[in-house]
């Protein structure tokens, strides 16, 4: 008798549904049944090499559904995946999401400088801000994060007419990075945002 022809070697492979295709569903599900979307992408995890999408979904849903510690686990080691895999605002999104968990997140300097100027470009740039802030708690002459603050500063001054938040970061720059090279840029940028307030007060 014949022998029966082989399976071709990613057979099994292309019965798993894409990343995309998976986590669309599973959101979909997520809104009737959490679990079993959340156990759905565990399965998919199970399956699959990590995926950044995959792992994205379901830190989210694990933090919406009240499983801090889980969501905070998965963030752990995704993020550093994501940011890997050219996926920063899939990184900074779980970031967010495990905020209150941060401590936990065992973040390098290189990661957290990914995720602060991906915050910093956001709509709003205090999550950015609030991200720089950790690296230079962590090392106060680390010039990157100084100029990612800076740079949130002026997005504030500038694009966002916002000049009162504006000085808080120059003033929060200068008390705590006072021997910066970039101190002067500092104390200008304080000037002027104090400069812009002071209207606004007073037309207050």
């Amino acid at each position: 008798p014949e022998r029966p022809a082989a399976a071709a070697p990613h057979a099994a492979a292309s019965q798993i549904p894409e990343p995309a295709k998976l986590v669309e569903q599973a959101r979909a599900r997520f809104e009737t049944d959490p679990g079993g979307a959340m156990a759905d992408l565990e399965e998919a995890r199970r399956e699959r090499a990590p995926h950044p999408a995959i792992e994205h979904a379901l830190c989210l849903m694990k933090q919406r559904a009240g499983s801090v510690e889980e969501a905070a686990a998965i963030a752990r080691d995704a993020i550093p995946l994501a940011i890997g895999r050219g996926a920063a605002p899939l990184a900074a999104d779980m970031f967010r999401a495990c905020w209150a968990s941060r401590a936990k997140l065992a973040l390098d300097r290189e990661a957290l400088h990914v995720l602060a100027a991906t915050l910093t470009r956001h709509e709003d740039p205090t999550w950015g801000a609030n991200t720089w802030a950790m690296a230079l708690r962590a090392d106060p002459g680390d010039t990157r994060a100084v100029k990612g603050m800076m740079q949130a500063a002026e997005t504030f001054l500038r694009r966002l007419d916002r000049p009162e938040d504006a000085g808080r970061l120059y003033a929060y720059l200068l008390k705590h990075c006072p021997d910066s090279p970039l101190a002067e840029y500092m104390h200008e940028g304080l000037a002027e945002a104090r400069k812009r307030a002071v209207p606004r007060a007073e037309a207050g």
